[in-house]
C-alpha cells in the first residue's frame, strides 16, 4: 500500500479549490459596492458633524432616537443602500426603517445588532455611546 498522490488527486484538489473561489466571487459580487473614497469621506463627514455637536448629550429619549436615526441614515446612504435593502435584510417593513431614521421608533436589540453588522459600524457608535475613559496609572516596579 503506497501513499502516492496521482494526477487525478491533484485535479480533484484544484477543482475543489476552484469551486470554493467561485463561491467567494459570487458572495463578493452580491455585496453592495463600497468605494474607499466614500468611507474616507464618511469619516470626514462624521468628524465634522462631531465638531458641530453641542457640548451636552441629548437630554431626552426623543433626541437620542433622532441622533440614532441620523447616524443610521448617514451610513446607509454612504454605503449606497436603500431603506428597502435594510428592511429586506432585517425582515421588517420599509415603514419600520423610516421610523428608525426619523426617530419615531428604535430597533429591538436583535435588529440593532444586525443593523450594526449590515452598516459595518458598532452598536455603540449607532447609539452614540462614548468609549470608556481609561485612567492612566503610573508604572511601578
Amino acid at each position: 500500500m503506497t501513499n502516492e498522490v496521482t494526477l487525478s488527486d491533484y485535479e480533484k484538489i484544484i477543482n475543489d479549490q476552484t469551486e470554493i473561489i467561485k463561491g467567494y466571487e459570487k458572495l463578493i459580487k452580491s455585496l453592495p459596492p463600497v468605494s474607499p473614497t466614500v468611507l474616507v469621506n464618511g469619516l470626514i463627514v462624521e468628524a465634522q458633524a462631531l465638531m458641530k455637536q453641542p457640548e451636552s448629550k441629548p437630554k431626552d429619549e426623543k433626541e437620542r432616537r433622532q441622533l440614532f436615526g441620523a447616524r443610521m441614515k448617514m451610513i446607509r446612504q454612504m454605503l449606497g443602500l436603500k431603506q428597502a435593502d435594510i428592511a429586506k435584510k432585517l425582515n421588517i417593513t420599509i415603514q419600520s426603517v423610516k421610523n428608525y431614521e426619523s426617530g419615531i421608533r428604535e430597533p429591538s436589540i436583535k435588529n440593532l445588532i444586525a443593523l450594526a453588522h449590515i452598516l459595518n459600524v458598532t452598536t455603540d457608535w449607532l447609539l452614540d455611546v462614548p468609549p470608556p475613559l481609561i485612567e492612566a496609572k503610573p508604572f511601578t516596579a
